[in-house]
């Protein structure tokens, strides 16, 4: 993978000197200046879909045990769900304030997030897809708006330049996310299981009870084994929770980039549904 390093900087490196010394570049705006900087950080510091997906998937196949067809079945009506909120967040948001439009998506997310974090693997399966399917709907009563405060002050000769550095902002938001919430999982579940395993002692008069030596036997290799495994397994479940809270606090955190981004005109917001193809 080493040497396909240089490549890639020189590729980054030409992008960049390539958008610098462009004449229509988007620092030469300044209507960029004033509605751009606010949606571009909600983009890159939102939760996007991508984050929850990343660790629900693992999640239903590795702990609830689910099959991967089943796994798919369970997170599809998510899409659903930000398919039917983007019709009617664009609508809303032409009558109303974009910005709390976006407020009421990042509440509905943080609170399914919220829900998630006291998730166990025996989760029932109706449950669970209507919290995904609420979560997907907040999605949709964020992104939609935040599309249209991005574009709504934007030169449309601009709107290109707009958009790639949206989607950029995006795409490394969710890539970095992605990246920080796999290796927090993988700390978290080493820290919960030294922190368990101190337990695991013959001083633990629980393991003189019957049921418990039958399978956890702290005197035989197997029921070392069982143990290790049922100790890995409760980490991990409580390692996905620290996660889903530490996503739940970042949504609520994007409350605080509203300010920065200013109402689109009347005009503008008018016609959410050209914002949203933008």
């Amino acid at each position: 993978m080493r040497q396909h390093w240089p490549r890639s900087a020189s590729i980054s490196s030409s992008c960049t000197w390539h958008w610098r010394r462009s004449p229509s570049s988007l620092r030469a705006s300044s209507a960029t200046a004033t509605s751009l900087p606010g949606s571009a950080s909600c983009s890159r510091s939102a939760p996007s879909s991508s984050l929850p997906s990343a660790l629900l998937a693992p999640y239903l196949q590795t702990l609830a045990d689910y099959p991967v067809f089943t796994a798919g079945l369970a997170m599809a009506p998510r899409g659903l769900g930000t398919m039917a909120a983007m019709f009617l967040a664009g609508r809303l948001a032409s009558r109303f304030d974009p910005r709390k439009v976006m407020a009421f998506g990042i509440l509905v997310l943080s609170w399914t997030l919220w829900d998630m974090v006291h998730w166990t693997p025996d989760i029932p399966m109706h449950w669970l897809m209507l919290v995904t399917v609420i979560q997907g709907a907040g999605l949709g009563f964020v992104f939609i708006p935040l599309n249209l405060v991005a574009f709504a002050t934007l030169d449309p000769a601009l709107r290109t330049d707009g958009t790639a550095l949206i989607s950029l902002l995006r795409n490394l938001g969710s890539a970095i996310g992605i990246s920080v919430m796999a290796a927090l999982l993988t700390r978290n579940t080493q820290i919960m299981h030294a922190s368990l395993a101190e337990h695991v002692t013959p001083l633990n008069r629980l393991f003189e009870l019957p049921w418990v030596q039958r399978f956890w036997d702290p005197s035989t290799s197997q029921g070392v084994a069982m143990l290790n495994a049922e100790v890995t397994r409760q980490s991990s479940i409580i390692a996905y929770g620290n996660d889903f809270h530490l996503l739940m606090l970042l949504a609520l955190a994007m409350l605080l980039l509203l300010p920065l981004m200013r109402r689109p005109p009347r005009a503008a917001a008018a016609d959410p549904a050209h914002a949203a193809m933008d």
